[in-house]
């Protein structure tokens, strides 16, 4: 930027580019010191003294060589001093005014012309007490500037904003490095579960830290490559968790694992065919295969600790063996500490209740979900444990004769069914939801004006009654842990008239119905 002992005579047409002609005896010429394009600190004075201008400009060769600048400070009014045709000495001599502007970052709206490629300015244009905000160049371009911080003037605050470098590891799973120390390590999830392998931790030692970025509609599962523990382990899409080294364990920061999508205690998604779970499959003989599950298909599992959830991720397939004959086996999965999952059965049916002992009895699941804990007994105590229900299969004459794979995060809707069911005809859904649903519903929704509800509204059957010929009736809705059932007699749906308020009785062929069922609690 600077140059030494450099001067040479010139002269500017008025107010125009300095244009530069003799060198003078004893000093160097900016051709000699300067290449071209070059943005140079200037001083330009004529003879007396009395005309003069300090700025920076660019040095362009040709014939002749110019400077064409921004003025800092000048002897007159105006952008650029008139020189009049008086003979103009053109220096080098980094004055006041040039050392501040420099020291002080170049403060301006724009970028200094002078700065290179690294260099960092303050765009303090603004003013100090209200906002100035930290820039560093990193390209040619007017706006290829990146921030690195800004100052709040009006409460003193100075927020850097250094981002953590990133690597990129496309469509691939990862292995982490000790060079990954601080970075975030970018997985592309949009067409697949990745896996990021964590160094053993006698590799990466205390403090070693890393994030994990799962980018795409998929997650990143993390393990340890020498088989260390870590909860956790699952990245949700679109987050990034920060794992860091103990010295003895891996740990991940922060709650970002417990912001994945779906309800605690639950299989959180999986394999769908039409909107319904299809992870399970018809098989002969007492074992059981999953189906469907791959990278691109995951089976998630949430399993809960009170405060703590565990995620568990397959990628994979999994296998419930020597299933118990003449009977229902109930299938769950356990979540390992570094969120493998393990296939497991009992012929038991999980309890699911608010509060209360859990049970003892050996493969008897208890889950209470006021404290939102799970226990499974065996035979003399009931320890904690991060198990999972995902189905059941029923079994008899040595083969598995049907399968039921459990709704995802405890809901269901059936969606909608065309015209309401005749009087004493009953509908019966599947939810599927494994337990006793707290909330179950039947709503009818109407298709073409009637009774005075419009296209669109939807009525509840704690909003009806229906009339069996000789008393009012009420429509029934009824629960198992797998199955709803709605049922009606005679004429079934009598409601309010929307408008006159009159019972009036609906047109079936003018509603449709659906049905929900909903696991109420986590």
């Amino acid at each position: 930027m600077f140059a030494d002992k450099t001067m040479e005579t010139g002269a500017s047409a008025g107010t125009s580019d300095l244009t530069l002609g003799t060198s003078v005896s004893g000093w160097k010429t900016w051709r000699s010191q300067k290449a071209d394009t070059t943005v140079v600190p200037y001083f330009a004075e004529i003879a007396d003294g009395s005309i003069w201008e300090v700025g920076y400009g660019t040095l362009t060769y040709g014939s002749p060589d110019k400077i064409t600048g921004r003025v800092l400070m000048l002897s007159s009014t105006g952008s650029l001093v008139n020189f009049a045709s008086a003979t103009v000495y053109v220096m080098s001599i980094p004055n006041a005014a040039i050392l501040n502007h420099l020291i002080g970052g170049g403060g301006a709206a724009a970028r200094p012309g002078w700065l290179p490629i690294g260099g960092r300015w303050r765009d303090d244009s603004a003013g100090l007490g209200t906002r100035a905000i930290d820039y560093i160049k990193t390209g040619s371009g007017a706006s290829a500037n990146s921030e690195t911080g800004r100052l709040d003037g009006a409460s003193g605050i100075y927020v850097a904003s250094n981002a953590a470098p990133i690597r990129d590891t496309t469509t691939s799973g990862s292995t982490i490095g000790i060079n990954d120390r601080g970075y975030i390590v970018n997985h592309d999830t949009t067409a697949a579960v990745r896996v990021a392998a964590l160094p053993a931790v006698a590799t990466a030692t205390a403090g070693f830290y890393v994030g994990i970025y799962a980018d795409g509609i998929f997650p990143v599962r993390i393990t340890t490559n020498s088989g260390e523990a870590i909860d956790n382990s699952v990245v949700p899409p679109g987050q990034v968790v920060w794992v860091r080294c103990t010295g003895a364990k891996w740990l991940t920061q922060g709650s970002a694992t417990q912001a994945l999508i779906g309800r605690r205690q639950t299989v959180t998604t999986g394999p769908l065919s039409s909107g319904a779970p299809s992870f399970l499959a018809t098989a002969s003989g007492l074992n059981l295969a999953t189906q469907n599950i791959a990278a691109a298909t995951p089976l998630i599992v949430r399993a809960s600790n009170g405060a703590v959830d565990r995620w568990g991720l397959s990628a994979g397939n999994l296998t419930f063996s020597s299933l118990t004959d003449a009977t229902t086996n109930y299938l769950y999965v356990t979540v390992g500490v570094d969120g493998p999952l393990t296939a497991g059965k009992t012929t038991l049916a999980p309890i699911y209740q608010e509060s209360g002992t859990p049970a003892t009895t050996n493969g008897q699941f208890t889950f209470n979900y006021g404290e939102m804990k799970g226990y499974l007994g065996n035979g003399s105590s009931a320890p904690q444990a991060y198990v999972a229900f995902i189905g059941e299969a029923t079994t008899s004459g040595g083969n598995i004769t049907a399968v039921t794979a459990y709704a995802y995060n405890g809901r269901y809707d059936s969606g909608y069914t065309a015209t309401l069911p005749a009087g004493g005809i009953g509908v019966t859904k599947n939810h599927n939801i494994g337990c006793l649903p707290l909330a179950f519903e039947f709503r009818a929704h109407c298709t073409t004006t009637d009774a005075g509800w419009a296209v669109g509204d939807e009525i509840s059957t704690k909003n009806m009654t229906g009339y069996n010929g000789a008393s009012d009736t009420v429509p029934v809705i009824g629960s198992g842990t797998k199955a709803m059932t709605a049922q009606t007699s005679g004429n079934p749906f009598y409601v309010l008239h929307k408008s006159t308020g009159a019972v009036t009785a609906l047109t079936l062929a003018s509603w449709k119905y659906r049905m929900t069922a909903d696991r109420g609690w986590g």
